[in-house]
């Protein structure tokens, strides 16, 4: 996908070529539309010939007359027939072109979502779709149709008087010249233009998302302020750009309007010298001012088509930016059943700051099946620990491995297979109790789930609801209390069954009932496990098999709870200051 980063043409290629028979099928109805159309205007010369004769052949006139609404009804059923075909292939280019951006943009890093508005990530993905389905209608039913038509107007120019063809076609090609350099300018505005208006979804988004917190400070003036102000900047831009594409308009009808009188004038002297018949000049007058109306708003065609260019090309360097985590090429199929975990002098900076090492040589191996509390002050490295073993974000140097497998040399997916993460935030679906807790085995059968539900202490609260699991839980489970969070998390945790659980500060800011509950939960989800846990409250890390300590993004410390405290040193301290014992 990324070589289309750059290349909006490409891309839209790419998309309409997945089902080109369709494409070419409706194509080719408008050819044929486009084709009838511009006959009409022959049509309309022989009628106009025929009853204006002296003979007034009446065979003539209506042979004339049935050929005309021939044509005028082979072009209502042509038009028809490709908006009949188009609806199915443009619909299909729609959800192909959502498909495929939804699915780029999910195999982004997590530092890429740090980095992106959520909100304006989605704005992008419909700009994108918008601006194909754009382009794709206005090259059909414009430009080519447009192109048709003025192929036999030039046609039917000539076959009157050469001149009137030359005259045309000067005329029209400094209308295109002029419209592509008008365009070029416009699309910037396009962009800057989809740019802003992605800002404002993305802030609305934000804030909507972040609803209690904002009723919560009574900020509702602030974020008001900062959704006036990206408003504001896209008025602005708008401003401008529609004044732009207004005296691009005038200058533009200015050209058409002198072709047309010109043309005319022509016509009508060459007529009033006998030169040409009374029929001419009607096809003459009919064809030019229905082109006119059409190259009159060229400009508006060019400009709608170069805006959905500059959204596609702004959303495409956006949404299509280069994967910074990927599978290596020759990235194999891996089955992880034991869990062994090893670091080897590895070492890990994030490219915002080149200078200060978060890990810096670190080694350490975790057997499969060990229970392992990683402590430390904040910053030293614990977290950073658990996004190297996810493949969130990659080493500098030195390698991990998991059953021997470097991970950087297996697929992603097979990784994340392996390892199961309840961070400290409850990461739910605005679904149902049962679509959160399938999320981690979609194919689990029904024993299973409640198995699950049982083992993570949910039936607690589930069962309390009049929907019990079809229960809404709310955007990022705001329906529900925090400890009924987590063992919603706990028992998708479970369903997953995978060999290693990573645990990350999963009981942090809860009420006793609730931490009661889910310490038993998390004992039977990391039973028979390889288990790493963070925790600042050093308690709930008292029957690890193993504690090791991060300092400064090194291993200071390594042992169990009672050696460290026999150590006395920096997890002593910490012991000391949370149990209230340090002299």
């Amino acid at each position: 996908m990324t070589k289309y980063q750059y290349r909006p043409f490409a891309f839209l290629f790419f998309v309409v070529k997945q089902h080109k028979f369709a494409g070419f099928l409706s194509s080719f109805l408008v050819i044929c539309a486009a084709i009838c159309s511009a006959l009409l205007y022959q049509a309309i010369k022989n009628i106009t010939n025929a009853v204006t004769q002296y003979d007034h052949d009446a065979d003539k006139i209506w042979l004339s007359v049935i050929t005309f609404f021939v044509l005028l009804i082979s072009t209502n059923i042509f038009y028809r027939l490709s908006g009949y075909v188009a609806s199915w292939w443009v619909s299909q280019n729609d959800f192909f072109v959502g498909q495929k951006m939804f699915a780029y943009t999910l195999d982004h890093s997590a530092g890429y979502f740090a980095d992106h508005q959520s909100g304006k990530l989605q704005n992008k993905i419909s700009n994108i779709i918008t601006a194909v389905h754009g382009m794709v209608t206005s090259l059909m039913w414009q430009f080519l149709n447009l192109l048709v038509e003025i192929i036999i107007i030039t046609y039917l120019a000539f076959a009157v008087k050469n001149i009137i063809g030359w005259i045309f076609i000067v005329f029209l090609i400094i209308s295109i010249i002029y419209n592509f350099f008008m365009s070029r300018i416009m699309s910037r505005y396009a962009r800057e233009r989809a740019d802003k208006v992605a800002i404002v979804g993305g802030n609305a988004v934000d804030t909507i998302g972040n609803i209690l917190a904002v009723k919560q400070n009574v900020a509702q003036k602030q974020e008001m302020k900062v959704f006036e102000e990206s408003l504001e900047d896209y008025r602005k831009i708008s401003i401008k750009s529609w004044r732009f594409f207004d005296l691009a308009i005038v200058l533009n009808n200015f050209i058409i309007m002198s072709m047309f009188v010109i043309i005319t004038i022509i016509s009508v002297r060459y007529f009033i010298h006998g030169i040409i018949q009374v029929g001419d000049v009607v096809m003459i007058v009919t064809m030019f001012m229905m082109i006119y109306g059409q190259l009159e708003f060229l400009s508006t065609t060019f400009n709608r088509f170069m805006e959905n260019y500059g959204q596609l090309k702004e959303g495409l360097e956006n949404i299509c930016a280069p994967h910074d985590i990927i599978d290596a090429p020759y990235a194999k199929h891996v089955d992880i059943k034991r869990g062994d975990v090893v670091f080897e002098h590895v070492t890990f900076h994030y490219n915002e700051d080149e200078e200060q090492m978060v890990l810096e040589n670190l080694s350490v191996v975790i057997p499969a099946g060990q229970k392992v509390g990683l402590v430390g002050e904040s910053g030293a490295g614990k977290t950073t620990f658990v996004k190297l073993l996810l493949r969130f974000v990659d080493t500098k140097e030195g390698a991990i491995l998991i059953d021997g497998h470097n991970i950087q040399s297996i697929r992603q997916d097979d990784l994340r297979k392996a390892i199961t993460y309840v961070p400290q935030d409850a990461l739910l679906f605005h679904r149902s109790l049962e679509d959160n807790i399938v999320h981690s085995n979609p194919l689990a059968g029904v024993d299973e789930i409640q198995g699950a539900i049982d083992g993570a202490h949910a039936s607690v609260f589930i069962n309390n609801f009049p929907q019990k699991i079809k229960t809404m839980v709310g955007e990022r489970g705001v329906k529900l209390s925090g400890g009924q969070k987590q063992r919603v998390m706990i028992a998708r945790a479970m369903l997953k069954n995978a060999p290693i659980v990573v645990l990350d500060e999963a009981t942090s800011a809860l009420d006793s009932e609730s931490e009661k509950y889910i310490q038993e939960a998390l004992g039977t989800l990391i039973e028979k496990k390889t288990a790493i846990v963070i925790a600042h409250r050093l308690s709930t890390l008292k029957k690890m098999d193993r504690i090791i300590v991060f300092e400064k993004g090194t291993i200071s410390e390594d042992g169990t709870h009672d050696e460290l405290l026999a150590q006395k040193g920096k997890y002593y301290t910490l012991w000391q200051h949370q149990t209230g014992k340090l002299d």
